[in-house]
Order: structure tokens, then sequence, then C-alpha cells
């Protein structure tokens, strides 16, 4: 494996953003999607993912909390403030 890859401190970050929270158990595509957040981390990638939907808070939104808690399950850090200033702050 390459060395780029490996380790937590030399891994690659890969920042991911989509219009919502997937949902893997309801529609191909966020299944797709998380599957692929997956593997990156088992790559040893440091993957973050934020929703654009400010309706996509698990606070506001109980239905999507289960969804934010499998991705974090997974060792995948979701932001779910998607504020552009808090994102840039959060990842210096």
């Amino acid at each position: 494996m390459d060395t780029a890859w490996s380790g937590v401190s030399g891994a690659a970050r890969i920042l991911v953003v989509d219009s919502r929270v997937p949902t893997p158990d309801l529609d191909g595509g966020s299944l797709r999607l998380c599957n692929i957040l997956t593997l990156l981390v088992e790559l040893g990638c440091r993957v973050t993912f934020v929703p654009q939907d400010p309706a996509a808070q698990p606070e506001t939104a109980p239905q999507i909390a289960r969804y934010v808690a499998q991705l974090r399950a997974a060792g995948i850090e979701v932001i779910t403030a998607p504020c552009i200033q808090s994102l840039c702050q959060h990842l210096q």
C-alpha cells in the first residue's frame, strides 16, 4: 500500500459535500455513496461529510439522526452545520 494512504497522520483527507444526508435504506444513490465513503475510511482516509440541506440537522430532524449516527459509527466525520465559515475553521 502506498504510504500516503497508510496511517492517520499521513492519510488523505477527503471532503464530501452532498445536498442531503444519505439514506441508504431508501435509495440506491445513497447506498452507493455510503459504500464509497466506507471504502475510503477502510483505505485509511480521513473522511468528512457535509450535507448542504439546512433541514438535515439531527437535532431538528430526528429521522435524519440515525443516518448521521450510522456515518459516524463507520468512522466518517459529519458536520451538520454546513456554514462555509464553520467548515473552514473546522478544517484548519
